[in-house]
């Protein structure tokens, strides 16, 4: 019959397996923001919890000791199993998918133990829709924009009469932000080439006193026009 010490001895290593277990269960029901998961060489959830596992309406309970098929939808099955594996293959992974109309990111990675064998693998999820509908709305943003430009582009080409655009913040490097119309081109036979290989400025406008008026003037970007000679 084995002795107080030989039973003692017998639970003592399972005592920081156990401690190490709880610290992860605590850590994973209170990660900020997001959801963790460990499951095992079976695809079995080991751990579930974390803020944003609640926030979709979940509970440990829904995932703990059951498998992954039983516990996610089919379309997601094949997806979050290839992931899995690969971590309990040895491998780290990320993915991002969408489900019930919200954006996730994932992180997995092996989890193993003192003898460097992979037991388990942890994947880690955040709710990542607020940043993917800014990303959209800036994106849908940008793209108006450059609609915008582009018809304005095509107006400025189909009307009869010298138009160059300009760049207000760059009038003093002339050859920056220089765009001419199509009536410019042909009128004057000068191409955006050509004239971004000289000083427009000085070729326009040769008097230096007339020449900072014209810049002053497009500089302030004002409605309405100026009077001046032009390349005399």
């Amino acid at each position: 019959m084995p002795d107080a010490t030989t039973r003692v001895q017998d639970v003592q290593p399972d005592a920081p397996l156990q401690r190490s277990e709880a610290l992860l269960r605590a850590l994973i029901d209170s990660l900020p923001g997001g959801s963790a998961f460990v499951v095992d060489h079976d695809l079995r959830f080991l751990i579930a919890g974390g803020e944003a596992l609640a926030a979709a309406g979940y509970t440990p309970a829904n995932f703990v000791g059951r498998r992954l098929q039983d516990s996610v939808e089919p379309a997601l099955f094949e997806r979050f199993a290839s992931h899995y594996r690969r971590a309990l293959a040895g491998e780290t992974f990320r993915d991002e998918h969408e489900h019930g109309g919200r954006h996730y990111l994932t992180f997995g990675r092996p989890l193993r133990d003192g003898a460097g064998i992979v037991t388990a693998a942890m994947a880690v999820s955040y709710d990542v829709s607020a940043q993917r509908a800014a990303e959209a709305a800036l994106a849908a943003e940008r793209d108006a924009v450059t609609l915008e430009r582009e018809s304005l582009d095509r107006l400025v080409d189909s009307l009869p009469v010298l138009i160059t655009v300009y760049d207000p913040a760059v009038v003093e490097v002339p050859r920056a932000g220089l765009r001419f119309n199509r009536a410019f081109v042909q009128t004057l036979g000068w191409s955006e080439a050509d004239a971004r290989a000289i000083d427009i400025m000085e070729a326009c406008y040769p008097d230096p006193a007339l020449r900072a008026a014209v810049a002053d003037h497009m500089r302030a970007a004002d409605e309405g026009g100026a009077q001046v000679r032009w390349m005399e």
